[in-house]
Order: C-alpha cells, then structure tokens, then sequence
C-alpha cells in the first residue's frame, strides 16, 4: 500500500507537468517590456471573424488552460516577428465554419498593442496587422481562399459576448 500512494502521486504530478521536457510555447514577455498581440472577434452584417495568433516566430502559442482563444493575449518583444493567423469565420448556426490561414510579419514597437483585421476582396479574404490604439496598418495584407473547417477538428474558438 505505501508503494502506491508515491507511484499515484508521480502520476499525477506527470499528468499535470506534461511530458515534454522542451517547451515551444511562444515565450513569455512582461508587457511592459515588450508590445501585446491581441486575438479578436469582429462582427459582420451575416457572419463573425475570429481572429486568432496561432504561430508566432515559429513556436506555436498556447491559449492557457480552460481560455476561450478569441480573448487571447500574447506578449512579445519590440522587433520583428512572423505570425501564422488563423482566421475562423462563423456564418450562424446553419451556415458552418469556414477558415483561411497565413503568415504575416510586422515590427513590434515597446508599450503597443496590436490586433487582427480582415475584409473581403475578390472572393478572398485579406487579414492585416494594425495598431490597437490607432489603427494603423503595420504589416502588409495576406490573402486567402476561405475553405470549411469541419466540425471536431483543428481549433474552433469558444466565443464569449463582451459586456
């Protein structure tokens, strides 16, 4: 019996820690040491854009236990970077998921906070980099086909109403 309190206590203690010993998680930054990424929700006349940081320089960036990924913060640090977006976009509950995907770069300025955009243009949809506080366009658009995601794989953001 003592030897399995131990063996259950390491099993535990494994199941929490996880198993990799090399974390390639985006790395954390203070805020105020670097800029803030922040994923968003936009809403539209017929449908809703998620959009999401998925990779960021290359390691994949994770949402945290039990968060919602559309309420999702990164910090980085001021410089250059490489994202991988992941644009989810909603079109009611009959309408289904469709998605588009891509990369684009920016420099990160120290104290700033930067969001996703996107609109549609000649049936693709171009999602930017833009200053939270301003506006400002500070990467170049990439464009991407919409195609459906299926439902039960890949990433589907939980949406939580802003109050």
């Amino acid at each position: 019996m003592t030897k399995i309190i131990p063996a259950f206590l390491a099993l535990v203690a494994l199941l929490f820690t996880g198993c990799a010993t090399t974390d390639m998680r985006a790395p954390a930054v203070s805020k105020t040491d670097g800029a803030v990424l922040k994923s968003r929700s936009v809403s539209r006349e017929h449908y809703r854009d998620t959009l999401m940081f998925a990779i960021i320089d290359g390691r994949p960036v994770d949402p945290g236990f039990w968060r919602a990924p559309a309420r999702m913060e990164v910090a980085v640090s001021a410089g250059q970077h490489a994202i991988t977006f992941d644009l989810v976009r909603h079109s009611g509950f009959f309408g289904g998921l469709m998605g588009a995907s891509g990369v684009l770069k920016f420099e990160a300025k120290n104290g700033r906070t930067y969001v996703m955009n996107s609109e549609d243009a000649d049936g693709l949809v171009r999602v930017w980099v833009e200053d939270a506080a301003s506006g400002e366009k500070v990467s170049e658009p990439a464009s991407s086909a919409l195609v459906p995601r299926p439902v039960g794989g890949g990433m589907i953001p939980i949406f939580i109403p802003a109050g």
